[in-house]
């Protein structure tokens, strides 16, 4: 017998299959993984996203997630700790998670080492650090009992020594934390990360400083990360908003998944090869009628069109 969960998987398996499938997911795709390994990965853990399907603002969420997931080459899921679709209000929010952000940082190449971690009150005596040459030390003390409670943590750090013998280090305590924490919009709720694992986005928020202080290579991919992370702190306030009307054509695909995507190369290099482009643009937005892919389908064959002469 068939029942409402099952039928909610399968909704979800053909949600994803479409997605998979799609030409323009398959442009942006990494290298590091396939649209195929993501689409298993969230069936694997589906019961996150079924109650997301049952909104089209719920099902534009999945995409985006999605879209991040491929686009960041990153497998999504607890097992890794490398990126987390977070469900509230309908919608799931893309986490990156700390692990995530190292992975990232160190398909630069450059980077040797790489690490960040917390300092409890009990172990501040066995904390030491220099700013020249930047250099930090956390001794291991076995016999040390370390009350791990989130009100007794203290300091985060960040290290990085790259490959041709540099150093980069941040350092944060907990006022400086927690500040961060009150900017956050999902700060206050009990469903945020920063509720439910403190420890991971203290050390987290300092990995990021460290990667964004200038002093350590920027991959690609992590400045990726930080426009993903950004986009969420804006439009995910774990609130729910107000509906807005489906926009057409291009504008919906961008609205849907959330990033720019190849449609935006398309639009540009057609905006660059034909002397009414504008128009062009907006009789396809019209013929698409909100429908992404026809969009997208469109657009690509007036692109082609031009590169034959016809």
């Amino acid at each position: 017998m068939t029942t409402a969960l099952d039928n909610g998987k399968a909704a979800l398996m053909q949600r994803c299959r479409h997605l998979a499938g799609n030409q323009t997911i398959k442009d942006v795709a990494s290298a590091h993984i396939t649209p195929e390994r993501v689409t298993a990965c969230i069936m694997a853990d589906s019961e996150t996203y079924l109650r997301c399907l049952n909104s089209q603002k719920g099902q534009a969420s999945i995409a985006r997630f999605f879209m991040d997931c491929t686009q960041l080459g990153l497998e999504p899921g607890a097992t890794r700790g490398l990126i987390y679709a977070l469900p509230f209000g309908g919608e799931i929010t893309t986490v990156i998670g700390y692990r995530g952000l190292c992975e990232l940082a160190r398909r630069s190449g450059e980077i040797r080492y790489l690490s960040a971690g917390v300092v409890y009150e009990d172990q501040l005596a066995l904390f030491s650090a220099t700013e020249e040459p930047p250099l930090l030390e956390l001794k291991f003390d076995p016999t040390l009992k370390i009350d791990r409670s989130d009100d007794k943590l203290r300091l985060a750090y960040a290290v990085a020594v790259l490959k041709g013998g540099g150093r980069a280090q941040v350092i944060m305590d907990r006022e400086q934390l927690l500040s961060i924490k009150k900017q956050s919009p999902s700060g206050g709720n009990k469903s945020s990360p920063w509720n439910k694992h403190f420890d991971r986005m203290c050390r987290k928020t300092a990995l990021r400083r460290l990667l964004t202080s200038g002093e350590v290579p920027l991959a690609l991919e992590v400045a990726q990360a930080f426009e993903v992370e950004d986009r969420d702190i804006i439009e995910a306030t774990f609130e729910e908003l107000p509906k807005k009307p489906a926009a057409p054509g291009r504008a919906a695909a961008r609205e849907a998944l959330g990033i720019p995507l190849a449609n935006v190369a398309l639009e540009r290099e057609l905006r660059e090869r034909h002397p009414e482009a504008d128009k062009l643009l907006n009789e396809l937005d019209a013929e698409a009628a909100g429908d992404f892919d026809k969009y997208v389908d469109l657009l690509r064959a007036e692109v082609a069109g031009l590169e034959s002469g016809a």
